[in-house]
């Protein structure tokens, strides 16, 4: 078991506050070199797990996560100040404020905080992993999707993924949940390395299943 951080967009941040997030895929690296038909299995060897490609476990890769890890959700921050001079921070995915920030003043001096620079100590979600598996992205099932954080509209019965992403800033709307985490995909993945890891690529992900605590790694159950 180990502690790790986990970066998450502002949407799926919320998506994850609000209960609707269990799941999250990440591209696994390096890619296995094998065609589409290579079996994959994945076994645990005294902690760390890996991943074995071929009907005699001929590749091997070694995956980021296994069961009992915690992740701590790292996220972007806000920062700033109002025309009294009073400074001011929020989490950048709900506007919330994060307790105890009055001796980290070099916050202050930028407005936006990216989530790669977020220090542990102000991370305010942990998750716990449950399950890890090895499976192509396409391979996601429609209740998959739905534990990835893509939002259902009950009254339409539709979902979407990416907020604001569609004509003139209008939500686009899909009929299965598969299809708005396509979407999803595809804007966190699609220009990286040259498309290599798009939908439509079809790379092999590693599929992380976990329970989500909202508070500090640090600080025990709020």
């Amino acid at each position: 078991m180990a502690d790790r951080p986990i970066l998450f967009s502002g949407p799926m941040v919320r998506a994850l506050l609000d209960g609707r997030k269990t799941q999250t895929r990440r591209v696994l690296k390096p890619q296995p070199v094998g065609g589409p038909l290579r079996r994959t299995y994945v076994r645990e060897f005294h902690g760390p797990v890996y991943a074995l490609f071929g009907e005699h476990s001929s590749e091997t890769i070694k995956l980021p996560y296994a069961p009992g890890d915690r992740l701590w959700v790292r996220e972007s921050l806000k920062c700033g100040s109002n025309d009294q001079g009073a400074e001011w921070i929020t989490y950048a995915a709900d506007g919330e404020v994060p307790p105890g920030l009055g001796h980290y003043k070099w916050f202050w001096e930028r407005n936006l905080l990216p989530s790669i620079h977020m220090p542990r100590w102000v991370s305010r979600l942990t998750l716990t992993v449950t399950d890890v598996r090895v499976q192509r992205v396409q391979d996601i099932s429609e209740a998959g999707a739905i534990a990835e954080g893509v939002e259902r509209d009950f009254e339409t019965r539709s979902f979407w993924g990416v907020e604001g992403a569609g004509v003139g800033g209008a939500t686009p709307r899909y009929t299965e949940a598969r299809l708005a985490f396509h979407r999803l995909w595809d804007s966190l993945n699609a220009k990286r390395d040259g498309g290599a890891y798009s939908w439509d690529a079809n790379p092999w992900v590693v599929a992380v299943t976990f329970t989500v605590a909202q508070h500090n790694i640090d600080a025990g159950v709020a």
